[in-house]
């Protein structure tokens, strides 16, 4: 397996980062994003990244927030080892379960 590029290790160590300064809640996308998009990563890169991040479990979804300029909530994510406790996951599918329950 290659490693983590720069723009993914980028948007995780600033996922971390964000999420441990808000106990209890998560950050969107939008927040990495304007904290990121003027040092060269663009949006595309961010996005993707972020969505590769949640779909391989180093994101785990833990609420939603509302933005006042739109109808529909974002999804709001914190890294994986801050939503369960720092333990390391057994599969993937038990952490899967574990956010639908939030």
């Amino acid at each position: 397996m290659r490693p983590a590029g720069e723009i993914r290790m980028a948007v995780k160590a600033k996922a971390w980062e964000l999420a441990q300064g808000r106990a209890g809640h998560g950050v969107t996308f939008l927040d990495v994003l304007a904290e990121l998009e003027p040092r060269r990563f663009g949006r595309q890169a961010v996005v993707t990244a972020w969505k590769n991040l949640a779909k391989a479990g180093e994101l785990a979804r833990v609420g939603e927030v509302r933005l006042p300029h739109s109808c529909r909530p974002l999804a709001a994510y914190a890294p994986a080892q801050l939503v369960d406790g720092g333990r390391e996951r057994l599969a993937p599918g038990l952490a899967l379960q574990s956010t639908w329950s939030v």
